[in-house]
């Protein structure tokens, strides 16, 4: 088993905490990818584990949606969440 050495803010995924050592206040981190490959999925988990597992403050944009589509898949990722408890 490798050891978590993140400095930073945790993601809730160890192997990106390991590869990035946690993001820093003040980064901006970008996520790119082709289309369809699950980068919103992925960044919705992501903003969750850091808000709600974690307690950060997050921010979150997306070019790819509108904010009413990010929310009902926010919406979704919580009611699956739920089903799985």
């Amino acid at each position: 088993m490798t050891e978590n050495k993140t400095t930073g803010l945790r993601t809730g995924f160890s192997k990106l905490g390991n590869l990035t050592l946690g993001f820093k206040s003040g980064e901006l981190v970008v996520l790119r990818a082709r289309l369809g490959m699950g980068k919103t999925s992925f960044l919705i988990s992501i903003a969750k584990n850091m808000a709600i597992d974690f307690n950060y403050s997050i921010t979150f944009f997306s070019l790819e949606i509108e904010a009413s589509q990010l929310e009902n898949r926010m919406l979704c990722f919580k009611t699956l969440e739920n089903k799985q408890s």
